[in-house]
């Protein structure tokens, strides 16, 4: 029997290195996929918009234009997910950002989208990386082995190294839907990641200093 995640955090060595998605984990597209999914034609539910099944309720002809659509033009009306910036201080300062986007247009918008929501205030630019395909990511991640990532696609957490401990991020519930692989742990929300890991940060911060 697997362990739960709370026993493999208890299990792992401090302090936490943890990397993070940021496209449908920090940044919530929901509301837009929907907007421009409907001007497409496609009336979909909240859950349908998830990366791991979009491809079954869009059409091919459509799916490049909706993604820049929502990734690209209409990227400043993206959301900030719940609770993200309500972590502990001490969580940013091991936490790590490992991002694809595809076209250097793309790149800029997530710059300025992460200004604007004080995230960089907080996280400095040299922990985000960002990528131009899903490949290098996984090896940046495979490189650098945090010891957990966070991620709301299957088709980056079932490539990670066996040292790193994936994470599904779902808000919408969409595990209960499709194949999940055992191995991959399953949040709802930033609120579970604080349950998870600030009791290990409150614990660090309340350390002794030694002289």
């Amino acid at each position: 029997m697997s362990l739960s995640l709370p026993d493999v955090v208890r299990r792992k060595k401090q302090p936490f290195r943890i990397g993070t998605d940021l496209d449908g984990v920090v940044i919530d597209h929901t509301e837009n996929f929907l907007k421009v999914c409907s001007e497409f034609g496609c009336r979909l539910e909240p859950w349908q918009t998830n990366s791991n099944i979009l491809h079954e309720y869009v059409p091919e002809e459509f799916k490049e234009r909706i993604k820049k659509e929502v990734y690209d033009v209409r990227r400043m009306k993206s959301r900030l997910m719940p609770d993200f910036l309500d972590l502990d201080f001490l969580f940013f300062e091991n936490l790590i950002v490992a991002s694809v986007q595809k076209v250097a247009a793309a790149e800029e918008k997530v710059w300025q989208w992460l200004g604007e929501q004080k995230i960089l205030d907080r996280l400095p630019k040299s922990s985000i990386s960002i990528f131009r395909t899903r490949q290098a990511k996984i090896e940046y991640l495979n490189q650098v082995k945090p010891d957990f990532f966070i991620d709301d696609g299957l088709d980056v957490l079932e490539f990670l190294d066996t040292s790193i401990v994936p994470i599904l991020f779902d808000p919408l519930g969409v595990h209960e839907r499709i194949p999940v692989p055992n191995d991959v742990h399953v949040v709802r929300g930033w609120h579970e990641i604080q349950q998870l890991f600030g009791a290990f940060t409150k614990a660090k911060e309340d350390a002794p200093v030694m002289h």
